[in-house]
């Protein structure tokens, strides 16, 4: 699956780190609720930013994103290869040995940004 912005998941994860919810380009718009067995569940929907979002909309970051997040850490750049599998790494190997591989491009960099993050390096 090709997905174009962080899940609802990694989403809140950002938020919860303190990212800027300002950095997000997209978001994902409350659209009601469902109710199945017994369970009541918000609906959300993947759109490109908008100028009001709602206080129950959820924001959300595109892959460009979160790589302008990335900053160069003593004046090394990231590196972004693609594998054979389709997958991606992105690591920062010559100044902290961290890399991380998924699937998808964009999980690899929500997690490095995490890792910045979690790590005072962001």
């Amino acid at each position: 699956m090709n997905k174009i912005c962080t899940s609802l998941e990694q989403s809140k994860k950002l938020i919860e780190l303190g990212i800027n919810i300002n950095t997000a380009d997209m978001w994902y718009q409350y659209i009601g609720d469902s109710f199945k067995d017994g369970i009541t569940k918000p609906i959300y929907f993947p759109m490109v930013m908008r100028d009001d979002p709602t206080k129950k909309d959820i924001p959300a970051w595109s892959l460009s994103a979160l790589l302008k997040l990335i900053k160069p850490i003593n004046e090394n750049t990231y590196k972004i290869i693609g594998t054979l599998n389709g997958g991606a790494i992105i690591s920062f190997e010559e100044v902290t040995n961290v890399m991380f591989q998924e699937d998808e491009i964009i999980d690899v960099a929500f997690k490095m940004v995490c890792w910045l993050k979690e790590n005072d390096k962001l």
